[in-house]
């Protein structure tokens, strides 16, 4: 175990660097901590021993499978899971990466080549619109009321695509599948593209009674998915992010897909899939509930308190009080071995907005989160704003 003192520096640094610090890093920084409540992972440890004996034999299958094979058999499991079976009888075939923010980087290329601008929806993770901004593609932030009223948009004539959450990371909001399909008749007839990352999908109750991709394809609109199974599945990272796209984008995000690798590794798609058919996304989803409501008892009558989103996410976010500073705190929090996510970096476009919330990452052990989570709420009921941390 690394020390507790190695641990605060790193994630203390990481935070007080306020210029130049993303979320990200500060989840670098806290996989050194005691309570890791940061990153948003799946980290809680529940893959089936059955698969994980099997290993051996798994990792032979794959080795001396077709690629396309192993891609279909993880097809079948995860869309699905997903809801979404019109995506196995696509013509344009899911683009495959390595992770969820390297199909958004593909998609950040495509769109400086094609001079879009992007009306990206604020707050959401910050290395979404720092990789958009890195390939000089225009951003104007789109508030969640998108999703309740898409009509009123004031920026629809400034946009050539509309980049949305769903559900929202950090908030939970999880619209209803009717406002998602509202919002793509919405681009389709102001021809704008839809970019949906769906990469928190399987916590939602409600977004696989709907096959969206197919309502995309049969109402014409332009449109692009992104999903992930990196939220779910304990894999000590070998994931997968996908791209699904209408025929409009496929083949230039596949010629840069092209670019960037040749395929994602035959072994993990057969590890996610097999542990797939073990129910893995049945006990991710109890286990963020368990953890969720374990947080909102150890909080209970003290001074922060859980926001709720309408999702069953995999993260919580907590409204802080008044006078206390989310940077302040996370770094005050390294001192007693806990790591959480400050709420300034989600608002993208206006960090002072999200200076009294922070994010707690729920996709732990149930027994070490209920650990960390009694020590969060210790820590809060301790805490005294304006603790001595200097201003830069």
């Amino acid at each position: 175990m690394i020390p507790d003192t190695i641990a605060a520096n790193h994630v203390g640094d990481a935070l007080q660097t306020r210029a130049i610090s993303t979320l990200t890093r500060i989840e670098w920084s806290a996989l050194m901590t005691m309570h890791n409540l940061a990153d948003g992972h799946a980290r809680q440890g529940d893959l089936n021993q059955a698969v994980l004996d099997r290993l051996p034999e798994i990792f032979r299958k794959a080795e001396a499978s077709l690629q396309l094979e192993v891609q279909q058999d993880f097809e079948r499991v995860f869309f699905k899971a997903a809801g979404q079976p019109s995506v196995l009888e696509r013509a344009q075939k899911p683009l495959y990466h390595y992770s969820s923010s390297l199909s958004i980087e593909v998609v950040a290329n495509h769109f400086r080549l094609e001079g879009i601008t992007v009306g990206l929806l604020h707050p959401t993770f910050d290395n979404i619109p720092d990789i958009l901004k890195r390939h000089g593609v225009p951003l104007i932030p789109v508030s969640e009321d998108v999703f309740t009223d898409p009509g009123s948009l004031d920026c629809w004539d400034e946009i050539d695509a509309l980049f949305l959450v769903v559900p929202n990371n950090p908030t939970g909001l999880d619209p209803r599948v009717e406002d998602v399909e509202r919002i793509a008749l919405e681009c389709r007839d102001r021809g704008k593209v839809l970019v949906v990352d769906f990469s928190f999908r399987l916590f939602s109750d409600h977004l696989a009674t709907r096959d969206l991709y197919a309502f995309f394809e049969d109402n014409g609109v332009d449109h692009i998915g992104i999903e992930d199974v990196g939220k779910v599945w304990p894999t000590l990272d070998l994931k997968l992010g996908s791209l699904i796209a209408g025929p409009r984008r496929w083949d230039a995000l596949e010629a840069i897909t092209d670019d960037l690798l040749l395929n994602v590794s035959a072994f993990i798609f057969a590890l996610i899939a097999e542990s797939g058919k073990s129910g893995i996304v049945e006990r991710a989803r109890s286990t963020s509930a368990t953890n969720r409501a374990i947080l909102a008892e150890a909080l209970a009558d003290g001074p922060v308190s859980p926001v709720e989103g309408g999702a069953t996410m995999s993260v919580a976010w907590l409204h802080l009080p008044e006078g206390w500073d989310c940077l302040e705190l996370c770094v005050w929090l390294q001192t007693r071995g806990i790591a959480v996510l400050p709420g300034a970096p989600f608002f993208w476009a206006e960090p002072e907005r999200g200076s009294r919330f922070i994010r707690i990452a729920l996709m732990r052990p149930l027994g070490e989160f209920e650990a960390a989570a009694k020590e969060l709420a210790s820590a809060l009921t301790d805490y005294q704003p304006h603790s001595g941390l200097e201003d830069d």
